[in-house]
């Protein structure tokens, strides 16, 4: 079976669309299926820096060499040959961009002939046009996150329903989306992990060992964490702390942090903390698998409900004073925190990727 996949943009570039992508397509493909994959072109494809990409279930990086097609639209494989991407630059023109998006994508229309399942991540609104004129092929979405506006603007909110009326069935990841989108499925996703990447507890007893994983953004909770981190210096609270991930208030955090950016492999650094500072799924994900207490933080009502259904594994909270006095109380009484910590553990051991891609087999038969 043939499934095409469009998602907002794709390796090497990094973040949770792609790592779901990812992750999903890799467990499809061991299973038989034939995966194409359409992205917006990522920079470092269009910069030609010499790119490597490991999949989770082997020990030998794969070179990434993209074949230029035409001057706007790349292709090159991935998960060793049997997925194919279609990176296409759609330019920067804000106001023009879906005309551009929909014209290129009519260039490719023979790809999504062929596909017995096009599933979009997001950008429905991509497969418009494709979607009337092939009108029998089954469709899907998935709805990932929220655009960092809240309340969400009435533009977004009207294409995911349009996207939600248009495809045959849908998958959310997380279920706020419901409330603040209006859009219902009963298919509910909070991502997944690779067990064998999950390493042992291990302890640094000099100091505490922070990690912040994610986007620098308002919406994520940066200015929280800063203030977690200011309170935690004036409790006298000796820590080295380190940021996975960039973004525009980067240089708010830097004075309290280093920042390494975004990283492929995370598992040396995680493992090597003792609290994981995290507000995305995936991320929060990684730290509970981990055995580490997580923190997650909300600064919008969007944000409380996007991380209530997994509160009772974490701390969760908007008060930075308040936090940092967790925390301390966390270093002194460990095995205060020792059950939520041991049941965020098992749940996180459930939510593997094959598990998800079961998800997507259930959804596509319907």
């Amino acid at each position: 079976m043939k499934i095409l996949f469009l998602v907002p943009l794709i390796f090497p570039s990094v973040g949770g669309v792609q790592t779901h992508v990812l992750k999903v397509s890799e467990e499809l493909v061991k299973r038989g299926y034939k995966i194409t994959i359409i992205s917006e072109l990522p920079p470092k494809i269009k910069n030609n820096k010499k790119l490597f990409y490991q999949s989770s279930t082997s020990s030998v990086k794969q070179s990434i060499i993209p074949k230029k097609l035409d001057k706007s639209i790349y292709s090159y494989t991935l998960h060793s040959g049997n997925c194919i991407v279609y990176a296409i630059d759609f330019g920067k023109k804000r106001y023009t961009k879906k005309f551009v998006i929909w014209n290129k994508l009519w260039k490719l229309r023979k790809l999504f002939r062929e596909a017995d399942i096009i599933h979009c991540h997001d950008v429905y609104v991509w497969y418009f046009p494709l979607r009337f004129y092939y009108f029998w092929k089954k469709s899907y979405v998935t709805f990932h996150g929220y655009e960092g506006i809240v309340p969400p603007r009435k533009n977004d909110v009207l294409i995911r329903k349009i996207s939600y009326e248009l495809a045959r069935k849908s998958i959310l990841v997380g279920s706020f989306i419901k409330k603040w989108y209006g859009t219902n499925s009963s298919y509910i996703t909070y991502g997944g992990v690779d067990l064998k990447k999950a390493y042992k507890y291990k302890h640094i007893k000099k100091e505490l060992r922070i990690v912040i994983m994610g986007r620098l953004d308002r919406d994520i909770g940066v200015h929280t964490y800063i203030d977690i981190l200011k309170h935690l210096d004036e409790l006298g609270v000796k820590y080295k702390c380190i940021v996975l991930g960039d973004g525009a208030l980067r240089t708010s955090i830097e004075k309290y942090a280093t920042v390494k950016g975004f990283v492929n492999d995370i598992s040396y650094m995680t493992d090597q903390s003792d609290i994981i500072f995290a507000s995305s799924y995936l991320s929060i994900l990684e730290g509970l698998v981990r055995k580490k207490l997580v923190v997650s933080v909300y600064e919008n009502p969007l944000k409380k409900d996007y991380l209530k259904p997994i509160s009772r594994y974490v701390l969760m909270g908007n008060d930075g004073s308040a936090l940092a006095l967790e925390i301390q109380k966390y270093l002194k009484h460990k095995k205060l925190f020792k059950g939520m910590i041991e049941s965020g553990f098992l749940w996180a051991t459930n939510q593997t990727w094959r598990k998800v891609t079961d998800m997507y087999e259930e959804v596509w038969k319907k």
